[in-house]
């Protein structure tokens, strides 16, 4: 309960990909919602559901492979794409994709997520974009 008193107050939620995305159902509506994706997923379920609840939804898909590909194998593969990226979220849990992604390390790329962070502020009416130095 006091979980979701908090999240009522939140104007802009960032999460990676994975289940504490689930926490944006108490999110107020028209609130933002910035997912980060792990090189080459791309899940599109918590997307469908922010915008049902009348979220506003910023995807930050990293094109960045981590160094150490071993902690994360099934993610980058064609058999994980094959297997995955079609299904529901209980048919993931059935097989390896879960597993998979539960593994997956998550390098996000700055200027994407910078890019994320300004639009999703902007459309609760805060400009920060002067804030930010461009590079």
């Amino acid at each position: 309960r006091k979980q979701g008193e908090y999240f009522r107050k939140v104007d802009v939620y960032i999460a990676a990909h994975g289940a504490g995305e689930v926490n944006y159902m108490f999110l107020p509506k028209g609130a933002s919602v910035i997912e980060i994706f792990p090189f080459g997923m791309k899940n599109m379920l918590f997307e469908r559901h922010a915008k049902n609840l009348g979220l506003h939804y910023f995807p930050v898909r990293s094109w960045l492979k981590p160094h150490n590909m071993t902690l994360s194998w099934p993610i980058f593969t064609e058999f994980y794409h094959v297997l995955c990226d079609n299904q529901s979220g209980f048919e993931n849990n059935d097989n390896a994709c879960i597993h998979g992604a539960k593994n997956a390390l998550v390098n996000t790329p700055m200027r994407e997520f910078e890019e994320a962070v300004v639009n999703a502020f902007m459309v609760q009416g805060i400009n920060i974009s002067r804030r930010v130095k461009s590079g």
